[in-house]
C-alpha cells in the first residue's frame, strides 16, 4: 500500500477553499472507546438474560433465541462466537430487545408489590448481568453498565409502554454512563476538567478536526455518532460551546455548537460564524440533561414527556434506520450538503440504506441536470472521498464515489478502485494510519492558509519590524523559498519508503502541528497580556489552537521564522543547499515538557542534541530546564520575546541559559537578521553568532 498523497492533496485543496465537510461514523472512534456492535450486543444481551432469570420469564429467552437462531451453533446460550455471528443482524436485535425490555419492566411492575426485598432483587440482577456480559463478550477489561436499581427502575416506568424499553436499551449501551461514554465539553467549567473527563482517550484526529474548525475551513461536521469525543477535541482546541449568554465573535471561529435535535437546529442551524456539530441520529449529552431531569424525586410532568420525545429522535434500531421519519430537517440538510459541499466519510460503512439512498439520489439527481458528460472530466473529481481500512470490502463507498463521479459529468466510472478511496491501516508498525492520513492533510491545508497570509500581509509585518517598506526582491525570494519548501515536503513523503515513512510523516507535519501552533500560541497570549495589562499569563494547554486567520500577520512572521531557522541550521551544519529536507538531526521539538515552541538541533558530534526554545519573557528558565533533565539534552538555549514585542525584537538580545558563561557570545537574531536569513540568495555568514 502506497501512501496515497494524491487524494490527500486533492482532499487539501477542497479544504483550502472552504468546500469540505467531514461525515463521521461509528468506526472513527473504535480505538478510542470500543462501543463496537459486538460489545454493544454482549451489553444488552446480558442485561435482558439477568432479568429474564430473575424475572422467570424464561420463555422470552427462548423466544430471543428462536429468532435469532444461529445453524451449527448450540443455540441454548449465548457465547462470543454466537454474538459474533449476529452482528450482522446488529439493528434487528436491538429493535427486538427494546420491546423485550418493554416487556420485562411490565412484569417487574406487576410483580413488585409481591417481592419480599426489592434491594435483594436488583444485587441479583447485576450480579447476574456482570457474569453473563464476560460470559458472552469474553472480556474482562471493558467498563460495566450502570447498576440497576429501584429508582431507574419508577424512572423508566414513568415513561410509559414502549418508550420505557427504549429507555433502558439507551442506558445499557452506555449513553448515561461516562466510563462507557466518556466526557463532558458543554457543562464543565475549566479545560482541566474537560481533560480529565475525557481519560486520554482522544486521538489526534479529535483535533485535527477541531483545528480545521477552528481555521473556517470545515466548520460543519455531519456525523452519526452519539458519543461525546468530537466535541472533547473542539473544547480542548479552543472552541467554545455557545449558549444564550456568550454570543459576542471576537475572533472568526470561536464558539461551537452541538446539534444533536431538531429544535436545536430551527434555533441555531444557521451556524454564523460557530462551528456546528451535526448529530443526526442523536446526542448522548443532550439525553443525560433530559434524562437527569427526571431521576429526581417527584419529576414534573414537562421533563418526563421531554425525555420521552428525545427517544423518538435517538436512531439505534431497525425500524428507525428504514427512513427519516419526522427529522426531515436531518435529511434536508445532508442533501445540500452533498449538492453543494465537498464529503469525506471517515468511519462510515456506507451499509445505512437510509442514507446511502438520500446520498445517491442526490448525485443521481446532479447527474441528471446535466445536459451532457464531458469526456475531459475524471472520477477522481467527484466531491466525495472514502477513508476505508485496508484489504476491507467498500461496496457501498465504491458506488457512492462512483455516483459522485457521474454527478460531475463523468460518464461511466470504471469498477476498479476509486482514486477517491482512501485506505489506512489500523495498527502499528504499519503505515499509514487514519491519524497520520488526517495529520498530514491538515498539514498541506496549513501550508497552503500560510501562503495566502503571507503573500497579503509579509510585506505588512516587515514594514512594521524594519520602519521602511519591504525590498520587493527579497520579498519574491521568501515566496520562492517558502514554495520550495512546500514542494520539497511532498517529495519526502512521495521518495519516503515504507520503513521511513512514519519518521518522515512525524518530522514534517511536527511544524504545523507543534512548532507554529505553539508559537501562535505564545503571540496570542501576548496580546491578551498587551490589552489587559498582565505581565504574565498561565493559559497553556497540551491541544490549544490559535487560527491562522485570527492572526494573519503573525501567521506571515511565523513563516519567516521557520525558513529563517531551518536555513541557519542547515548552514551551521555545513549543508544549506539541503535546508528544506526532512532532516533526522533537527527538527520540532514534541513529547517534552515546556509548551513552547522549540527544535531539537544536533551539530558535529555533540554527544546530546541542543535544544532552542523560543518562550516569553519572564519565564522561570532554570524552572524550564529542571523539567528538561533526563532528555539526554546537551545545552538548552531560550530566545525571549518581550510581551511589549508585537512580532520580533528589531535589535539583537542575548539568550537565556540554565546557567551562566556557557556560550556567552551568541545573540537571539534581530528581525532583520531573520529576514535576511529568509531570503537572501546568498545566505549571512553570521549563523554562529546564533547557534552553537
Amino acid at each position: 500500500m502506497t501512501f496515497p498523497l494524491s487524494s490527500l492533496e486533492r482532499l487539501a485543496d477542497n479544504l483550502i477553499q472552504g468546500r469540505g465537510v467531514f461525515f463521521i461514523g461509528s468506526g472513527f472512534s473504535l480505538d478510542s472507546e470500543p462501543n463496537s456492535a459486538y460489545t454493544i450486543l454482549a451489553r444488552i444481551i446480558a442485561r435482558l438474560e439477568a432479568l429474564i432469570i430473575q424475572l422467570s420469564k424464561v420463555e422470552l429467552y427462548e423466544k430471543f433465541m428462536s429468532m435469532f437462531y444461529v445453524e451449527g451453533h448450540n443455540n441454548n446460550k449465548v457465547d462470543p462466537q454466537w454474538v459474533q455471528c449476529n452482528i450482522g443482524r446488529y439493528y434487528e436485535i436491538n429493535d427486538w430487545i427494546c420491546s423485550a425490555y418493554d416487556i420485562v419492566l411490565g412484569e417487574y411492575k406487576s410483580k413488585s408489590k409481591t417481592l419480599t426485598n426489592i434491594k435483594i432483587f436488583f444485587d441479583d440482577v447485576n450480579n447476574s448481568e456482570s457474569n453473563i456480559f464476560l460470559r458472552v463478550s469474553g472480556k474482562h477489561t471493558l467498563p460495566p453498565t450502570t447498576p440497576l436499581n429501584e429508582t431507574l427502575f419508577i424512572s423508566y416506568l414513568s415513561l410509559g409502554p414502549r418508550y420505557r424499553g427504549k429507555a433502558m436499551f439507551l442506558d445499557t449501551v452506555g449513553f448515561d454512563n461516562p466510563k462507557i461514554m466518556a466526557g463532558d465539553a458543554i457543562t464543565l467549567p475549566t479545560l482541566l476538567e474537560v481533560s480529565n473527563a475525557y481519560q486520554g482517550v482522544l486521538k489526534p484526529r479529535h483535533f485535527i478536526l477541531a483545528r480545521l474548525a477552528r481555521e473556517g475551513l470545515c466548520p460543519v461536521l455531519i456525523t452519526t455518532n452519539f458519543d461525546l469525543l468530537l466535541e472533547g477535541g473542539y473544547r480542548l482546541s479552543g472552541l467554545k460551546p455557545l449558549d444564550n449568554t456568550n454570543s459576542s465573535l471576537a475572533y472568526f471561529y470561536e464558539f461551537f455548537r452541538v446539534i444533536g435535535d431538531p429544535n436545536t437546529f430551527f434555533d441555531s442551524g444557521d451556524g454564523h460564524r460557530t462551528a456546528m456539530i451535526v448529530k443526526i441520529h442523536g446526542c448522548a449529552h443532550h439525553y443525560r440533561t433530559l434524562r437527569s431531569k427526571v431521576m429526581v424525586h417527584k419529576p414534573s410532568k414537562h421533563a418526563v414527556e421531554s425525555w420521552r420525545r428525545y427517544l423518538d429522535d435517538v436512531v439505534y434500531t431497525y425500524r428507525e434506520i428504514q427512513n427519516w421519519r419526522d427529522d426531515a430537517w436531518a435529511r434536508d440538510f445532508v442533501r445540500t450538503q452533498a449538492r453543494t459541499r465537498t464529503l469525506a466519510f471517515i468511519g462510515y460503512s456506507g451499509i445505512d440504506p437510509v442514507i446511502h439512498d438520500t446520498l445517491r439520489t442526490v448525485y443521481e439527481e446532479m447527474s441528471r441536470q446535466r445536459l451532457q458528460d464531458s469526456p475531459t472530466k475524471k472520477p477522481e473529481e467527484a466531491t466525495c472521498y472514502f477513508f476505508d481500512i485496508q484489504n476491507k470490502s467498500s461496496f457501498h463507498g465504491e458506488e457512492l464515489l462512483r455516483s459522485a463521479s457521474r454527478a460531475r459529468g463523468v460518464p461511466n466510472p470504471p469498477l476498479d478502485e476509486h482514486p477517491n478511496l482512501i485506505r489506512f491501516y489500523t495498527s502499528a508498525p504499519k503505515s499509514p494510519m487514519l491519524d497520520e492520513m488526517l495529520t498530514w492533510t491538515f498539514h498541506r491545508t496549513f501550508r497552503r492558509r500560510q501562503k495566502e497570509l503571507l503573500h497579503a500581509h509579509l510585506s505588512t509585518v516587515a514594514s512594521l519590524l524594519l520602519g521602511h517598506p519591504l525590498a520587493v526582491s527579497l520579498r519574491d525570494s521568501i515566496f520562492l523559498y517558502f514554495d520550495q519548501l512546500v514542494k520539497n515536503e511532498f517529495n519526502i513523503i512521495n521518495n519516503s519508503t515504507r520503513n521511513q515513512l512514519r519518521d518522515d510523516l512525524r518530522h514534517v507535519t511536527l511544524w504545523s502541528g507543534q512548532f507554529h501552533r505553539l508559537l501562535l500560541q505564545e503571540y496570542h497570549l501576548a496580546q491578551e497580556c498587551a490589552a489587559t495589562g498582565a505581565t504574565t499569563t498561565a493559559d497553556r494547554y497540551e491541544h490549544r489552537y490559535e487560527p491562522l486567520i485570527d492572526h494573519p500577520l503573525h501567521a506571515a512572521w511565523g513563516v519567516v521564522v521557520e525558513i529563517a531557522l531551518r536555513r541557519m541550521i542547515a548552514k551551521r551544519q555545513g549543508k544549506l543547499s539541503q535546508w528544506t529536507d526532512n532532516d533526522y538531526w533537527w527538527h520540532p521539538v514534541a513529547g517534552v515538557a515546556p509548551p513552547y515552541p522549540g527544535l531539537k538541533l544536533s551539530f558535529g558530534l555533540q554527544p546530546a542534541p541542543t535544544l532552542l526554545f523560543i518562550v516569553p519573557q519572564g519565564v522561570r528558565i532554570a524552572g524550564l530546564h529542571t523539567r528538561l533533565r533526563g532528555l539526554s539534552v546537551g545545552i538548552c538555549i531560550f530566545w525571549e520575546l518581550p510581551y511589549s514585542v508585537l512580532f520580533w525584537p528589531t535589535g539583537r538580545t542575548n539568550p537565556v541559559y540554565p546557567t551562566h558563561g556557557r556560550h556567552a557570545s551568541l545573540h537571539v537574531p534581530s528581525a532583520q537578521d531573520l529576514l535576511s536569513w529568509a531570503g537572501e540568495k546568498r545566505s549571512p555568514n553570521n549563523s554562529h553568532e546564533f547557534l552553537p
